[in-house]
């Protein structure tokens, strides 16, 4: 079997294992915190970039803000989001996380961690095919392109 081949298998491979790793995700957020992957994004996306728009959160998201607002609204009314008119222009809403968003989201973000990294410990661990590639630095890659993914999807 050739190198292409033996690549396609690895790409298919990473494929389904980020959609199997999304299912668990969101099944593991909804029983443990009461989130979905994506509302997890959004606390997350808030508490690393400090309080936004629906419009740059939804660019971040890879999603429209039409279908974003929904989420932004629910958690809001779920007291994790605070939402506040720009002083700057008033038809837009600033969100910002309430101290509980703050820390579910905190509490989500080591839950991610966790599921990742029993994800990315399954791979072997001997110097041959997927392996190597990890060694080298594909595991940050994969990690990245997994969060993107999730919540991309969406």
């Amino acid at each position: 079997m050739g190198d292409g081949m033996e690549e396609g298998r690895l790409v298919m491979a990473l494929i389904r294992a980020g959609v199997l790793l999304r299912v668990e995700l969101d099944r593991l957020m909804d029983d443990d915190l009461g989130l979905t992957s994506v509302e997890l994004e959004v606390l997350r996306i808030i508490a690393t970039e400090g309080g936004m728009s629906a419009a740059p959160l939804a660019w971040r998201l890879g999603v429209k803000r039409q279908s974003l607002q929904p989420v932004l609204e629910g958690l809001a009314r779920n007291e994790l989001l605070d939402a506040e008119r720009s002083t700057e222009d008033r038809r837009v809403i600033d969100y910002s996380l309430t101290r509980t968003g703050h820390s579910l989201g905190a509490l989500g973000n080591n839950a991610l961690i966790e599921l990742e990294r029993k994800f990315l410990s399954t791979f072997p661990r001997r110097p041959e095919g997927l392996a190597l590639l990890v060694e080298q630095g594909v595991r940050a890659a994969v990690q990245e392109e997994i969060r993107t993914v999730f919540f991309a999807m969406r």
